[in-house]
């Protein structure tokens, strides 16, 4: 039998040249008008706007007033708009303030600029998900390759952990484990929510599904019929009790 074609897809071989400066642009043709960043600004625009189903080659280069093919001498593929425009709109890593400052301190900087990162560009958790395997960190939504940005963001996120104790792989877990509860409480409030989610009116079917279902969700429903608390945030409960624990193990390790 043979063995498996484990070779990259060429989306995500161009991506990585485009993004990381390992392509040599083209000397044929007339004189370039355009710039890769351009045309990612152009992308972000309509992505913040309309969401992510807006984005094509078409109507990039349509509010560009170039035509599709033109905007293909630039970047080959959607892929690899898609690749530029994440990296553009993550921006450059934070200055996240000195050592002194402590990693909690610092790693909870980190986990709020991301979110307000999120909430300006709220299609970014769409293209932007991490998957740490074997050798490799890499995205997993259509093999879209980290550029320079989204990787200085996970270094300096990292680097808060330094000196603690901790391994390598453990620090870039934590991360991911700070990054995913992100996307969590993201996800709650972009995707939909339960039927008994606290704050959501008191309509007259939300009440009838309610109350229809008290014994299959005696929990739930206790906790729709209770005072809705507008100073909770599953976001900060969440993210102070990562911190808790990491503290709890770097406390251990530094004994």
């Amino acid at each position: 039998m043979a063995a498996p074609d484990r070779r990259a897809p060429q989306d995500y071989l161009g991506a990585l040249e485009l993004l990381w400066g390992l392509r040599q642009p083209s000397s044929l043709g007339p004189k370039r008008a355009l710039s890769v960043r351009q045309i990612a600004e152009v992308g972000v625009a309509i992505a913040d706007a309309q969401g992510l189903a807006a984005i094509s080659m078409q109507r990039v280069a349509a509010e560009l007033d170039y035509t599709k093919m033109a905007l293909y001498r630039y970047v080959r593929s959607k892929a690899e708009l898609l690749a530029v425009m994440t990296d553009l709109a993550i921006g450059d890593p934070p200055d996240l303030g000195p050592p002194e400052d402590g990693w909690r301190t610092r790693l909870e900087r980190w986990a709020r600029l991301i979110r307000a990162t999120w909430n300006r560009h709220p299609w970014l958790p769409h293209v932007s998900e991490w998957q740490a395997s074997p050798g490799a960190v890499r995205p997993v939504s259509n093999d879209r390759i980290m550029g320079p940005n989204e990787v200085a963001w996970v270094e300096t996120a990292t680097s808060t952990l330094s000196g603690l104790g901790m391994s390598p792989q453990e620090q870039l877990d934590a991360v991911f484990l700070v990054s995913a509860h992100l996307r969590a409480t993201q996800a709650m409030t972009t995707y939909g929510l339960l039927p008994w989610t606290l704050g959501l009116p008191h309509e007259e079917m939300l009440d009838r599904l309610r109350g229809g279902h008290e014994q299959r969700f005696p929990t739930l429903s206790r906790l729709a019929a209770s005072t809705h608390d507008p100073a909770h945030s599953a976001f900060e409960f969440g993210l102070a009790r990562i911190l808790d624990g990491l503290e709890l193990l770097i406390d251990k390790r530094m004994r």
